[in-house]
């Protein structure tokens, strides 16, 4: 019996496996301790880090009862949506609730309130200092990302960020147009990825990319399993639950978006005047109110 077995299909299957090879006892260790990594791995991927052949791979998930690594990867990934909330688990477990509007604004208030609170312990003072220090640096290039409702966080960063600092370049989840966004990245540049469940491959690459070439990442986050957190210099997390509502909440990460945002304002008083003068009068051209 495998130690450590977590609630998953995959280790569940493992677990009914009476030995083992060397190779395959390589993997046993890496899908226990990266199960979490497993849905955003390709086979090469996997190969490499649990040090074993391709053909090792593909041998071991055939053995665990899958007909190949295409099958396996399906069902991986089917296993960590189900292990995450999300609409449908909720729609199947929540019966219809009463015809109560105010009371489950109410509710949902409640529990927006509850993240906020929990973000405020779960973020560690030296994190979100790093994080405000990336973010507030002036001599770097800052690239922004998110995608779906991640994407709304990074759209507001961006525009609040705007504020303070010229060099900031928001990137969209369009792969068509990502590789010449992101060609020639200067030197001193960094990252702030915005990445909620359902996570986004594209996040995750881009993520993968700057961590490669050494570049600052700042991670705002509502997981701690997420696979992009040892990827990163910094890392914020911001609770979603959304226990009264179909829908994961986005509040706690947008106050701490404002506050980190509101942190490093003070440092560029000089600065931030002459943009905001700047943005008045453009304001005023385009007839905004």
């Amino acid at each position: 019996m495998i130690k450590n077995i977590q609630s998953s299909l995959l280790l569940q299957r493992i677990s009914q496996q009476h030995s083992f090879t060397a190779g395959e006892k390589k993997l046993v260790d890496f899908f226990e301790q990266s199960y979490s990594d497993l849905a955003f791995s390709n086979i090469e991927e996997i190969s490499l880090k649990a040090n074993v052949g391709k053909s090792t791979v593909t041998r071991f998930v055939r053995k665990l009862g899958y007909s190949n690594f295409a099958d396996f990867l399906k069902n991986v990934r089917a296993d960590a949506r189900l292990a995450l909330n999300s609409p449908l688990g909720y729609a199947i477990a929540k019966e219809k609730q009463a015809d109560q509007p105010a009371h489950n604004i109410y509710n949902h208030m409640e529990q927006v309130g509850r993240n906020v609170r929990q973000a405020i312990k779960d973020n560690q003072i030296e994190q979100l200092n790093l994080a405000a220090q990336i973010l507030g640096n002036k001599k770097t290039h800052l690239y922004i990302v998110g995608c779906a409702t991640s994407y709304a966080l990074a759209y507001t960063a961006f525009l609040l960020l705007r504020y303070i600092r010229s060099n900031v370049t928001l990137l969209d989840g369009d792969i068509s147009t990502l590789p010449h966004r992101l060609a020639g990245i200067e030197k001193n540049s960094a990252l702030f990825a915005i990445s909620f469940y359902r996570f986004s491959s594209v996040t995750q690459k881009a993520v993968s990319l700057f961590h490669k070439t050494n570049k600052p990442v700042v991670l705002l986050t509502d997981k701690f399993s997420n696979t992009e957190l040892s990827m990163s210099s910094a890392h914020i997390i911001a609770p979603s639950e959304g226990e009264h509502t179909v829908f994961s909440s986005r509040a706690a990460g947008m106050a701490l978006i404002e506050g980190m945002i509101a942190s490093i304002a003070p440092a560029s008083d000089k600065h931030m005047q002459s943009r905001l003068e700047d943005i008045e009068n453009l304001f005023d051209l385009f007839g905004s109110f």
